[in-house]
C-alpha cells in the first residue's frame, strides 16, 4: 500500500514529524514537571490539522485531501489493485491475486486466501493509517465498495469452492464475525447416497504415482481452462480424498532425480498393464 500511495504516505509522514516538532517547543516552554507528550499531542493535533498554520497555509487536512485524491483517482484509472480500490478492479484481480497467494503458501488452499480477504474487510477504516483521517464522503464510498466486496466473497467465491460463510451483525448492522463450512464434502456425500451405494474412490497408489499422473494429464491439457496447476492438484486431492505434499519438489524429482528414460514410470507402468489387457483380449478372440 505505500508503495503505491507514495505522495499521500510522504505527507503523513512529515505531518507526524511537525506534530513531534510543536510538541517539543510546547515541552521547552512548559514549567510543568509532570508535562504529558502524548496529551500535548492530542491538543495540538486537531489544530494543525484543521487550521492554517505556519506548516499548511489552509491546515493540513485540506492539502492532505488534495493529494489523496489525485492519487487514488490515478490509481483506479490504471486498474490497479489497493485496499478499497473500486469493485470493478478488485474482481478483475481476485483470480491473480489468489494464485500468487497459492504459489507463495504451498500448503493453502483457496479458503485461506478467501479468508484473509474477509478479515481484511472487516476490520474498521480507521485502523488504516492512510485512510483513517478522510472526510464522510470517502467513508461512505468505501463503506459501499466493502459491502459489494464482502457480498462477491460470500456469494460468489466461497460458493465456487464449496464454501458456506454466515456473517453475524451487531444491532447497528456491522458485520462483527463470520463463521465459514464446508459444504462440499456434504453435498458429495448426500448425492453418492441418493444415486448409489457406491463408495468414493480412494487412491491406492502412492502419493508420487498420483502427482505424475496428474502432471501429464495437465500438460496434456486434459483440464485445459479448469484452473491453474495449484487448483487442479486440490481438486485431485478432494476426488480421491488423498493429500499431497511437496508437490512441486516431486514434480521437479521427475528430472532431477530420475534419468535413463526413467522419468515417467508410473507413466510407463501404466502403458504396460493395459497393453498386457489388450493382448489378453485379443488371444482370446483370435483362439475363438
Amino acid at each position: 500500500m505505500s508503495e503505491l500511495f507514495k505522495k499521500t504516505n510522504k505527507f503523513l509522514k512529515e505531518f507526524q514529524e511537525n506534530l513531534i516538532l510543536e510538541v517539543e517547543k510546547l515541552f521547552q516552554s512548559s514549567y510543568d514537571e509532570y508535562f504529558n507528550r502524548d496529551n500535548a499531542e492530542e491538543e495540538i493535533e486537531p489544530g494543525l490539522w484543521e487550521n492554517p498554520n505556519e506548516y499548511y497555509f489552509l491546515g493540513a487536512g485540506a492539502e492532505y485531501e488534495v493529494i489523496f485524491k489525485k492519487e487514488h483517482r490515478e490509481l483506479n484509472d490504471k486498474g490497479v489493485y489497493f485496499l478499497y480500490c473500486k469493485f470493478k478492479i478488485y474482481e478483475k484481480t481476485y483470480e491473480e491475486r489468489l494464485n500468487d497467494f497459492l504459489e507463495t503458501y504451498e500448503d493453502a488452499f483457496p479458503v485461506h486466501f478467501l479468508e484473509d480477504e474477509l478479515k481484511i474487510f472487516l476490520k474498521p477504516i480507521y485502523e488504516n493509517a492512510l485512510y483513517k483521517r478522510l472526510d464522510t464522503k470517502y467513508k461512505v464510498d468505501f463503506s459501499f465498495t466493502i459491502d459489494r466486496c464482502i457480498s462477491y466473497l460470500v456469494e460468489e467465491q466461497a460458493r465456487k469452492i464449496g464454501y458456506a460463510i454466515t456473517l453475524e451483525r451487531d444491532i447497528f448492522n456491522d458485520i462483527v464475525s463470520y463463521k465459514i463450512e464446508n459444504t462440499k464434502s456434504e453435498k458429495e456425500s448426500i448425492s453418492i447416497n441418493e444415486t448409489s451405494t457406491l463408495q468414493p474412490l480412494k487412491w491406492q497408489g502412492t502419493p508420487t504415482e498420483l502427482i505424475e499422473l496428474t502432471k501429464a494429464l495437465i500438460e496434456n491439457e486434459t483440464f485445459k481452462g479448469q484452473g491453474t496447476q495449484k487448483e487442479i492438484f486440490i481438486k485431485i486431492q478432494n476426488l480421491f480424498d488423498f493429500e499431497l505434499k511437496t508437490i512441486d519438489k516431486t514434480i521437479n524429482s521427475f528430472d532431477e532425480v530420475r534419468s535413463g528414460g526413467n522419468e515417467t514410470r508410473f507413466l510407463d507402468a501404466l502403458k504396460v498393464s493395459l497393453l498386457r489387457n489388450i493382448n489378453i483380449k485379443r488371444k482370446k478372440r483370435e483362439n475363438r
